[in-house]
């Protein structure tokens, strides 16, 4: 995975916090990266926020009160999925681009896909680093 991104992405965007919305997707991916980068999951209701301390630091704002707007992107994020899951990222405040799709195989048989998105805030909020 960090080979795919960096290769195909460049430098800066390997260097992009990554986000996942199941906990199996995050932490295969913070297996992957190693420590190359953040990675976080993003909790499904406002009220799991508090056991991701990371949130912030990965570009997703945490809010205490419930709205239509979670979750809000406050700097750009990579975010991944597999095939198991088709549930593409749901920052309603952001625009995402599927960059592509990591294709794994045993032996003549399709194993694994991982799909890399971009996000990128409507407005970066200034301030978040």
């Amino acid at each position: 995975l960090p080979s795919f991104i960096r290769e195909n992405f460049g430098a800066e965007t390997s260097a992009l916090p990554v986000t996942a919305s199941r906990y199996q997707t995050a932490a295969q991916a913070a297996f992957a990266l190693n420590s190359a980068t953040l990675v976080t999951l993003v909790p499904k209701l406002i009220a799991e926020a508090a056991e991701w301390p990371s949130l912030e630091k990965a570009g997703v704002a945490k809010k205490e009160i419930p709205g239509a707007g979670w979750p809000e992107l406050i700097k750009p994020v990579l975010f991944v999925h597999d095939q198991r899951y088709s549930q593409t990222p749901a920052f309603p405040n952001a625009s995402c681009k599927e960059l592509g799709v990591l294709k794994t195989r045993r032996w003549d048989l399709p194993a694994r896909e991982v799909h890399v998105w971009r996000c990128d805030p409507a407005v970066e909020i200034s301030g978040s680093s």
